[in-house]
């Protein structure tokens, strides 16, 4: 049996930056390993 937790997240003006810059790297973080090993996602 799987059970499943949800969380309603109450940030302040400084956290919703925060976590707005930390997608943003993590995309390109992505992006730049899709371009680096592209063998990968091929296979």
């Amino acid at each position: 049996m799987l059970l499943g937790f949800k969380t309603e997240l109450h940030p302040n003006n400084q956290q919703k930056t925060m976590m707005a810059k930390h997608a943003g790297v993590a995309r390109h973080a992505n992006k730049l390993g899709i371009m680096v090993n592209p063998k990968y996602i091929e296979s």
